[in-house]
């Protein structure tokens, strides 16, 4: 039986950002200890989606109107001060020991995601390339997947049972997700970004990364882009507890980057240099899944 919309609603209105341990321990010891300077600061907190998010959404909460939307940290302590910066750090909450291998499963992926996104568009799609810098893409790839987090943390019973139909066999894990709660994940995610003041660059990556045909014209382009990253990331190991099912790519998204089966091959390889480089394989956040 699924949510009515007005109790979702109530759910992301209340949503309560989490994080690792490690990750609070580590901001703590350079904001009050070690007196590190802001870019190391923001290096810690670009690896985490949730408090990207928070203190994206935040900066993004006080344009007026006029201002273009804040789409890279780098541009937050300016817009909201480091004080606030470092006081929605302390208000994150400490992930739930039963939770923290599914949810390193989700920070991996978003990890990985933005690696293979920024290698696809600086190897592949200059038509991304000339339009986003790679801090905004590592943002849009690092949130992309926001909604599967969501699912676990707001609603642990729907998630729970989706991952049990899942564990039978019973079709792929958005469509029983939806079945189960009223909303897939990449819906939960565009509602948190609409309730956290999210820029539409990041809401549209969001929603529609599985759904790339739907994306509006100005972020077409980049939405068809953070969808072959993401399937490519999954189909690279990168999977998320029962949800072990990996969609094709949309051949819409092929078309409409132009992308060649070598030029994929060229990006799938040098992914996976670049990870060697930022040593996700056997960084904090996880491993990829066999």
């Amino acid at each position: 039986m699924t949510l009515p919309l007005p109790t979702i609603g109530a759910r992301m209105a209340t949503f309560s950002a989490t994080t690792f341990d490690r990750t609070l321990t580590k901001l703590d010891l350079l904001v009050n200890e070690a007196e590190a300077p802001a870019d190391v600061v923001l290096a810690v907190i670009a690896s985490d989606p949730m408090l990207t998010a928070i203190i994206l959404g935040q900066a993004n909460a006080t344009l007026n109107g006029r201002e273009a939307a804040v789409t890279r940290l780098t541009d937050t302590p300016s817009r909201i001060g480091l004080g606030t910066l470092y006081g929605l750090c302390r208000d994150v909450l400490p992930i739930a020991a039963d939770r923290r291998a599914e949810l390193g499963a989700i920070w991996a992926l978003a990890n990985a995601s933005s690696a293979m996104l920024r290698v696809l568009v600086r190897v592949a799609v200059p038509t991304v390339r000339d339009k986003f810098d790679e801090e905004t893409l590592h943002v849009c790839a690092l949130l992309h997947n926001l909604g599967s987090a969501v699912a676990l943390i707001s609603f642990p019973d729907e998630h729970r049972r989706t991952a049990a139909r899942m564990d039978q066999g019973d079709g792929p894990y958005q469509r029983v997700l939806k079945d189960e709660l009223g909303m897939n994940a990449p819906e939960l995610g565009y509602l948190l970004a609409r309730t956290w003041h999210l820029p539409p660059t990041i809401a549209a990556c969001i929603r529609h990364h599985l759904t790339p045909t739907r994306a509006g014209d100005a972020e077409a382009d980049l939405v068809a882009a953070m969808h072959v990253a993401h399937v490519l990331t999954r189909g690279c190991g990168y999977l998320v507890g029962a949800d072990r099912w990996i969609d094709p790519i949309d051949s819409d998204a092929v078309a409409r980057l132009s992308l060649r089966l070598d030029g994929i091959e060229t990006v799938v390889g040098r992914f996976f240099v670049e990870l060697e480089e930022q040593e996700l394989y056997e960084g904090a956040l996880g491993k990829p899944q066999s």
